[in-house]
């Protein structure tokens, strides 16, 4: 099948408005449309959704510097996926330099659908990022029209309390990153999410979930570590943590341990299920790689804003005699 390339301009937090761009089919239909023209005393929306159908095309994954610069994607897993992509946005019709946009690419491993426990991971993260999360819907259409009905919602109200316009923007990103006979058969995706709602800069979360083929469930800690174990592998992340390039030397805020404050049930990363209570505390979500056993930390998690996600790598040799 041939390449195609597709391409981001990344959320720029020093601007206003991010730009961004995407290599769409030939084959993408699009309609415009006003939204909310029919209360006088609201701001008419200017709508442009752009969809995709699903394709067979080859794309090179879009990754920041980051998961994959530790243990490279499986580049073959990329060869058998199709995308299912969208770019959307909602101007401001009485100043078209305000608007919120959403983004999404999701590619899935099928020469024909989607498989069910795909389906519910994409509905997984997409609600976590809702202001007023949808329902468990079984299809990456509906999943998606939801993100973006509930994207616009939160925008119109953010804008009417605010009394000025300003710029919203959202993107999702996820894909098949390797497979493993662990467990009994795994597959690893990643996950790239970013927002903008305003303030100095933006919110993204980079990081991995690992699901089992036989019945597509989150894989966890006692799913690959023997559990008296697991005291030796918090103390290796510790270890790595304090050890990185650039650990931040205020441990009194950021500890270099391998737990993470307990997050609140509208937590991102807890709603997606990159979170995972273990014996009173709770950690990353471990993901399977070709490489070992990863744990992604978040920002503010180890370390100040600019340090980003914070990924570590516990080697296939180093946790050999840890392992189920």
């Amino acid at each position: 099948m041939k390449k195609s390339i597709l391409s981001l301009v990344a959320l720029c937090a020093a601007l206003p408005l991010c730009a961004f761009s995407f290599l769409a089919p030939s084959h993408a239909a699009s309609d415009r449309r006003i939204a909310g023209a029919e209360e006088p005393d609201t701001v008419v929306y200017e709508e442009e959704d752009v969809w995709s159908a699903d394709t067979g095309e080859v794309v090179e994954e879009y990754t920041e510097d980051g998961i994959s610069s530790i243990c490279p994607f499986d580049e073959s897993l990329l060869t058998e996926s199709q995308l299912k992509d969208g770019d959307f946005e909602l101007k401001n019709s009485q100043d078209q330099n305000y608007s919120v946009q959403f983004a999404f690419q999701l590619f899935y491993l099928s020469n024909d659908k989607p498989s069910d426990s795909y389906v519910a991971l994409v509905n997984r993260v997409m609600n976590a990022g809702m202001m007023k999360p949808g329902k468990d819907v079984k299809s990456l259409d509906k999943i998606a029209e939801l993100r973006w009905k509930d994207a616009k919602e939160s925008y119109q109200e953010d804008v009417k309390t605010a009394g000025v316009p300003f710029n919203h923007y959202y993107r999702t990103a996820i894909q098949p990153a390797w497979k493993s006979n662990a467990c009994g058969g795994v597959t690893t995706y990643s996950v790239e999410d970013e927002a903008f709602t305003g303030g100095a800069h933006g919110m993204s979360w980079q990081y991995c979930l690992s699901l089992r083929d036989s019945d597509g469930a989150l894989i966890g800690l006692t799913d690959l570590f023997r559990e008296d174990c697991l005291p030796k592998v918090f103390e290796l992340i510790g270890e790595k943590l304090a050890a990185r390039p650039g650990a931040s030397n205020n441990t009194d805020v950021w500890l270099p341990v391998a737990e993470i404050q307990q997050p609140s049930a509208e937590d991102y990363l807890n709603r997606a299920g990159g979170v995972e209570e273990y014996g009173g505390k709770f950690y990353p979500r471990p993901a399977v790689t070709s490489c070992g056993v990863l744990f992604s930390y978040q920002r503010y998690e180890k370390d100040c804003y600019a340090a980003g996600a914070i990924h570590i790598l516990l080697t296939n040799e180093e946790i050999a005699a840890w392992r189920k």
